[in-house]
């Protein structure tokens, strides 16, 4: 992260920090791993953001906005949604 006001660090640290949290309690998370990369396009700023958790197995989810906070946010909860499936789909069986 490069330019991001301390506020926008603070709300993605908290994000980050509670959703780690959410995601201890529907699996086992050993590790976490995330990459923010930052895009000029055209005098505009886009990031990407990749996660990936290990635990009771590889997770990982992408996302891509205009706004780091919408980026990780979004990233987020397409992994939750990952690991809610992959605990329903082991509840299943």
């Amino acid at each position: 992260m490069g330019d991001e006001t301390g506020f926008t660090k603070e709300v993605v640290a908290k994000d980050i920090e509670r959703s780690v949290g959410l995601f201890s309690r529907i699996s086992r998370i050993n590790l976490v791993n995330i990459d923010v990369k930052r895009h000029d396009k055209g005098g505009r700023v886009k990031y990407s953001v990749r996660i990936e958790a290990s635990g009771d197995g590889a997770h990982h989810a992408d996302a891509h906005e205009w706004s780091l906070e919408k980026a990780m946010q979004e990233a987020l909860d397409r992994l939750g949604k990952e690991l809610l499936k992959r605990k329903e789909r082991k509840r299943s069986l």
